[in-house]
């Protein structure tokens, strides 16, 4: 044997270990894994059906809503990709396609727009649908172990509350 081969092989060792801890501090106890991925799945879920509403509220809003639907959007396709990658991170793949309740709403926002072209109204129902998509970041937040996670979901939170407070605004 080689001298100080004996002593390499422990670094080795050493060096391994602490990577595998590491990556499993980065991850989350492997038990707390399933929880946070079933989390963040159905918040990307929401957050990709949101953005599938949001599409056809772009093509077919009146030029006065058009803008914060523009808005709306954007801001979920960004946070479904972060939330995808949070996903791949815990080990899952992510859901790429708009749910059943999604494609429902988008059948009915373009059944709507056949007949007129879609208002103000048409966001009466965005507080509610936000909320769905607030509540399962905050079910996500309870769920990652890592708290740079934590803070990611609560910083795309505070965007949909933002868009939330100018929709809610009076038209200047």
């Amino acid at each position: 044997m080689a001298p100080g081969f004996f002593r390499h092989t422990k670094r080795k060792e050493a060096a391994m270990a602490e990577l595998e801890t590491t990556s499993e501090r980065a991850l989350g106890a492997p038990e707390t894994r399933p929880a946070a991925l079933a989390a963040l799945q159905d918040a990307l879920s929401r957050s990709i059906d949101a953005q599938a509403a949001y599409d056809v509220m772009v093509d077919h809003a009146g030029p006065d809503c058009r803008p914060l639907a523009q808005k709306f959007r954007a801001t979920h396709a960004e946070h479904a990709q972060r939330l995808g990658a949070m996903v791949t991170a815990y080990g899952g793949t992510p859901h790429s396609e708009a749910g059943l309740i999604a494609t429902l709403n988008q059948a009915m926002l373009s059944l709507r727009a056949l007949f007129d072209e879609i208002g103000e109204d048409a966001f009466d129902s965005v507080p509610e649908s936000e909320g769905r998509v607030i509540r399962s970041l905050d079910e996500a937040m309870t769920d990652v172990p890592e708290a740079r996670d934590r803070e990611e979901l609560a910083q795309m939170r505070g965007e949909l509350e933002t868009l939330l407070a100018e929709a809610e605004a009076p038209a200047v």
